[in-house]
């Protein structure tokens, strides 16, 4: 068996060196976490859906298909609270719609007039009046640190 050594000459080396370090500030390659902690539960049962929308007028908050993830999380029986992270977003601005599923039929019933029948909330916790919140009301920035959010149920 021979041994082969591969001399690697220094621009090379630099070229190498410069492509990883580009490689390493794309901006997918700074994915942040994202915190989110749901409080005003009125029970345990069910589970909290979570849909985080990146664009206004990209579904935001009716459409969860639209969403660029959701998720449904249980909540936690001694402090009442949800709480889940989503890993992996590109800094930058979402906004984010939840409702608690309480009969986990996976959808939210609304009234005649449109009035969720669950409870519901959005990030920055806007209260608008007979209409759901829009994109821009409810709107943060992510940064590539990661961030915290709390939505206070209505």
């Amino acid at each position: 068996m021979t041994l082969r050594f591969t001399f690697i000459s220094p621009s090379r080396k630099l070229a190498r060196t410069l492509l990883a370090a580009t490689l390493a500030w794309l901006p997918w390659a700074h994915a942040a976490n994202l915190h989110i902690e749901v409080t005003g539960a009125r029970s345990t049962g069910g589970l909290m859906a979570i849909a985080v929308f990146a664009a206004p007028g990209a579904g935001f908050p009716l459409d969860g298909g639209l969403a660029v993830h959701r998720t449904r999380v249980p909540i936690d029986e001694a402090s009442g609270l949800c709480a889940t992270t989503i890993e992996g977003l590109p800094a930058g601005q979402y906004a984010v719609a939840v409702y608690h599923d309480d009969d986990d039929s996976g959808t939210l019933e609304t009234g005649l007039l449109g009035k969720p029948k669950k409870p519901y909330g959005y990030s920055n916790n806007p209260k608008p009046v007979m209409r759901a919140a829009r994109f821009e009301e409810a709107r943060f920035e992510l940064p590539r640190e990661g961030a915290t959010i709390t939505i206070e149920l209505q």
